[in-house]
């Protein structure tokens, strides 16, 4: 398997309601890239240590730092002083019958969002082999070859590892369509109509109802 890298207005109650919220997102998000003991232990370190104190941001990123390590506290630094969006997409996942034998697959994720953030590539092939890749999440795009089985589906933080990204509907793609979605859809729809059909019989029937 091998990758290409790629070259890579809101009012003051919502700003505090978003702040709030990306800070929690931003911390679980963190703890789930780069493990959560270490950044709880951290944090346990960091009240031990600044507790009764006024301590700043670079005290807490340097806490973070020394126990959750450097990682970590880019994360953090990184979501923080960042409002822009985390949004990564498979775009592409392709799968053809090679030239001599096997299937030739091609897989391109895209980084959509102002924030990069890591993130795990999942490739799905036939016969149940998984093959998964982590990708540092700076460049516009990576892009993944592989040959061998067919490709069945390929997703982008599999584990829901980034709690930041804002769309989790273009995280992944089969190579081929999915049959059990359209079924699902086109009974939805079906129930829909049937519903519509009754209600307009009933008003009809009703007094003064639709002539």
């Amino acid at each position: 398997l091998t990758y290409i890298l790629g070259l890579p207005g809101e009012d003051e109650a919502s700003m505090r309601a978003t702040a709030y919220s990306r800070t929690a997102l931003l911390l679980e998000s963190v703890a789930r890239t780069t493990g959560d003991r270490p950044l709880f232990a951290a944090l346990k370190e960091y009240a031990r240590r600044f507790a009764f104190r006024h301590p700043s941001t670079a005290d807490l990123l340097g806490v973070i730092g020394e126990v959750a390590g450097p990682e970590a506290r880019e994360l953090l630094e990184r979501g923080w002083s960042s409002a822009g969006a985390v949004d990564y997409a498979v775009a592409r996942a392709t799968s053809v019958p090679g030239a001599t034998s096997g299937w030739a697959s091609t897989v391109v994720v895209r980084r959509l969002g102002e924030v990069a953030w890591p993130v795990e590539v999942e490739l799905r092939f036939a016969g149940g082999r998984v093959v998964k890749r982590r990708w540092d999440g700076r460049g516009e795009w990576v892009r993944y070859r592989a040959t061998g089985p067919r490709l069945l589906s390929a997703t982008v933080d599999p584990k829901r590892a980034s709690l930041l990204d804002v769309n989790r509907l273009n995280d992944g793609l089969r190579t081929t369509p999915d049959p059990t979605t359209a079924r699902a859809w086109g009974h939805r729809l079906r129930f829909l109509a049937q519903n519509l059909l009754e209600l307009f019989s009933l008003l009809a029937l009703a007094p003064g109802g639709v002539p």
